[in-house]
Protein backbone atom coordinates (compact mmCIF):
# COMPACT_ATOMS: atom_id res chain seq x y z
CA UNK A 1 0.00 0.00 0.00
CA UNK A 2 1.47 3.39 -0.94
CA UNK A 3 2.43 5.87 1.75
CA UNK A 4 -0.11 8.61 2.48
CA UNK A 5 2.21 11.01 4.32
CA UNK A 6 5.23 11.35 6.57
CA UNK A 7 4.92 12.38 10.21
CA UNK A 8 6.71 15.45 11.50
CA UNK A 9 9.37 13.30 13.17
CA UNK A 10 9.87 11.25 9.99
CA UNK A 11 10.02 14.39 7.86
CA UNK A 12 12.60 15.98 10.17
CA UNK A 13 14.70 12.80 10.20
CA UNK A 14 14.45 12.46 6.42
CA UNK A 15 15.48 16.09 5.95
CA UNK A 16 18.49 15.53 8.21
CA UNK A 17 19.46 12.42 6.24
CA UNK A 18 19.13 14.23 2.91
CA UNK A 19 21.11 17.29 3.93
CA UNK A 20 23.81 16.04 6.27
CA UNK A 21 23.22 12.34 6.83
CA UNK A 22 23.94 9.13 4.97
CA UNK A 23 21.72 10.04 2.01
CA UNK A 24 23.18 13.52 1.46
CA UNK A 25 25.58 12.56 -1.35
CA UNK A 26 22.92 10.50 -3.14
CA UNK A 27 20.39 13.30 -2.73
CA UNK A 28 22.73 15.90 -4.25
CA UNK A 29 23.49 13.55 -7.17
CA UNK A 30 19.79 12.91 -7.76
CA UNK A 31 18.96 16.63 -7.66
CA UNK A 32 21.76 17.35 -10.12
CA UNK A 33 20.50 14.55 -12.38
CA UNK A 34 16.92 15.86 -12.25
CA UNK A 35 18.03 19.44 -13.00
CA UNK A 36 20.09 18.23 -15.96
CA UNK A 37 17.26 15.98 -17.13
CA UNK A 38 14.72 18.81 -17.00
CA UNK A 39 17.07 21.23 -18.74
CA UNK A 40 17.73 18.71 -21.53
CA UNK A 41 14.04 17.92 -22.05
CA UNK A 42 13.07 21.59 -22.05
CA UNK A 43 15.64 22.49 -24.73
CA UNK A 44 16.12 19.41 -26.91
CA UNK A 45 13.23 17.96 -28.98
CA UNK A 46 15.14 14.69 -29.43
CA UNK A 47 15.21 14.30 -25.63
CA UNK A 48 11.44 14.79 -25.53
CA UNK A 49 10.94 12.09 -28.15
CA UNK A 50 13.29 9.79 -26.24
CA UNK A 51 11.28 10.37 -23.05
CA UNK A 52 8.00 9.68 -24.86
CA UNK A 53 9.45 6.53 -26.38
CA UNK A 54 10.80 5.36 -23.01
CA UNK A 55 7.52 5.94 -21.16
CA UNK A 56 5.19 4.65 -23.89
CA UNK A 57 7.15 2.09 -25.94
CA UNK A 58 4.09 0.16 -27.09
CA UNK A 59 2.09 3.16 -28.35
CA UNK A 60 0.89 2.75 -31.97
CA UNK A 61 1.87 6.29 -33.01
CA UNK A 62 3.45 9.49 -31.71
CA UNK A 63 0.23 11.25 -30.58
CA UNK A 64 -0.81 8.15 -28.63
CA UNK A 65 2.68 7.95 -27.10
CA UNK A 66 2.41 11.61 -26.06
CA UNK A 67 -1.00 10.94 -24.47
CA UNK A 68 0.29 7.92 -22.53
CA UNK A 69 3.40 9.78 -21.44
CA UNK A 70 1.32 12.72 -20.28
CA UNK A 71 -1.02 10.38 -18.39
CA UNK A 72 1.91 8.65 -16.65
CA UNK A 73 3.55 11.95 -15.75
CA UNK A 74 0.26 13.39 -14.47
CA UNK A 75 -0.30 10.26 -12.37
CA UNK A 76 3.24 10.50 -10.98
CA UNK A 77 2.77 14.21 -10.23
CA UNK A 78 -0.60 13.58 -8.57
CA UNK A 79 0.82 10.76 -6.42
CA UNK A 80 3.78 12.86 -5.33
CA UNK A 81 1.58 15.86 -4.57
CA UNK A 82 -0.83 13.70 -2.54
CA UNK A 83 2.04 12.52 -0.34
CA UNK A 84 3.37 16.08 -0.05
CA UNK A 85 -0.03 17.57 0.85
CA UNK A 86 -0.75 14.72 3.27
CA UNK A 87 2.62 15.30 4.88
CA UNK A 88 2.03 19.05 5.12
CA UNK A 89 -1.37 18.51 6.74
CA UNK A 90 -0.03 15.91 9.15
CA UNK A 91 2.98 18.06 10.06
CA UNK A 92 0.82 21.16 10.56
CA UNK A 93 -1.44 19.18 12.88
CA UNK A 94 1.53 17.80 14.78
CA UNK A 95 3.15 21.25 15.01
CA UNK A 96 -0.09 22.68 16.44
CA UNK A 97 -0.33 19.79 18.88
CA UNK A 98 3.31 20.17 19.92
CA UNK A 99 3.43 23.99 20.00
CA UNK A 100 2.49 24.23 23.67
CA UNK A 101 4.90 21.43 24.57
CA UNK A 102 7.71 23.25 22.74
CA UNK A 103 6.88 26.52 24.53
CA UNK A 104 6.90 24.74 27.89
CA UNK A 105 10.13 22.90 27.02
CA UNK A 106 11.88 26.17 26.17
CA UNK A 107 10.63 27.78 29.39
CA UNK A 108 11.75 24.73 31.34
CA UNK A 109 15.20 24.90 29.75
CA UNK A 110 15.49 28.51 30.93
CA UNK A 111 14.45 27.45 34.46
CA UNK A 112 16.97 24.60 34.37
CA UNK A 113 19.76 26.96 33.32
CA UNK A 114 18.98 29.27 36.27
CA UNK A 115 18.87 26.28 38.61
CA UNK A 116 22.14 25.00 37.17
CA UNK A 117 23.88 28.34 37.79
CA UNK A 118 22.58 28.40 41.37
CA UNK A 119 23.85 24.86 42.02
CA UNK A 120 27.24 25.61 40.47
CA UNK A 121 27.59 28.64 42.79
CA UNK A 122 26.71 26.44 45.77
CA UNK A 123 29.22 23.82 44.62
CA UNK A 124 31.97 26.45 44.50
CA UNK A 125 31.11 27.66 48.01
CA UNK A 126 30.72 24.32 49.80
CA UNK A 127 33.44 22.20 51.35
CA UNK A 128 31.25 19.39 52.64
CA UNK A 129 31.71 16.10 50.78
CA UNK A 130 28.11 14.96 51.16
CA UNK A 131 26.76 18.34 50.04
CA UNK A 132 29.05 18.23 46.98
CA UNK A 133 27.77 14.74 46.10
CA UNK A 134 24.17 15.86 46.48
CA UNK A 135 24.76 18.98 44.36
CA UNK A 136 26.67 17.00 41.71
CA UNK A 137 23.79 14.52 41.49
CA UNK A 138 21.34 17.42 41.14
CA UNK A 139 23.50 18.87 38.34
CA UNK A 140 23.52 15.53 36.52
CA UNK A 141 19.74 15.34 36.82
CA UNK A 142 19.36 18.88 35.45
CA UNK A 143 21.73 18.15 32.58
CA UNK A 144 19.83 14.96 31.71
CA UNK A 145 16.48 16.74 31.65
CA UNK A 146 17.93 19.64 29.65
CA UNK A 147 19.44 17.24 27.10
CA UNK A 148 16.10 15.43 26.66
CA UNK A 149 14.26 18.73 26.23
CA UNK A 150 16.84 19.87 23.69
CA UNK A 151 16.40 16.65 21.71
CA UNK A 152 12.63 17.09 21.80
CA UNK A 153 12.86 20.67 20.53
CA UNK A 154 15.24 19.63 17.75
CA UNK A 155 13.34 16.53 16.60
CA UNK A 156 9.75 17.21 17.74
CA UNK A 157 9.79 13.63 19.01
CA UNK A 158 7.90 13.57 22.30
CA UNK A 159 9.61 10.34 23.36
CA UNK A 160 12.45 12.57 24.60
CA UNK A 161 10.21 14.39 27.09
CA UNK A 162 10.67 13.59 30.77
CA UNK A 163 7.98 11.71 32.65
CA UNK A 164 5.12 13.92 33.82
CA UNK A 165 5.86 16.63 31.27
CA UNK A 166 2.30 16.45 29.91
CA UNK A 167 1.07 17.76 33.28
CA UNK A 168 3.22 20.88 32.83
CA UNK A 169 1.82 21.36 29.32
CA UNK A 170 -1.73 20.93 30.58
CA UNK A 171 -1.15 23.51 33.33
CA UNK A 172 0.36 25.89 30.76
CA UNK A 173 -2.71 25.53 28.53
CA UNK A 174 -5.05 26.13 31.47
CA UNK A 175 -3.16 29.30 32.51
CA UNK A 176 -3.22 30.56 28.92
CA UNK A 177 -6.96 29.89 28.62
CA UNK A 178 -7.58 31.68 31.92
CA UNK A 179 -5.58 34.70 30.72
CA UNK A 180 -7.48 34.73 27.44
CA UNK A 181 -10.79 34.48 29.27
CA UNK A 182 -9.79 37.31 31.61
CA UNK A 183 -8.77 39.51 28.68
CA UNK A 184 -11.99 38.80 26.79
CA UNK A 185 -14.05 39.67 29.87
CA UNK A 186 -12.27 43.00 30.40
CA UNK A 187 -14.45 45.90 29.21
CA UNK A 188 -12.93 47.95 26.43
Amino acid sequence: MPRKHFTLVERTALGDQLHKGPLAVRHRKMMKLLRGFWQRISTDPAAVFALVEALAPDAPNLPAAYDRTQDRLERLHRDVMMVVSGTELACAGERNRLKDAIDVAISRQIELERERKRIVRQLEETDSGTARERLTAALAEIDGEDEGLGRFIATRDDRHLPAGFEDRVRAYRERREQRLAAVSMTPT
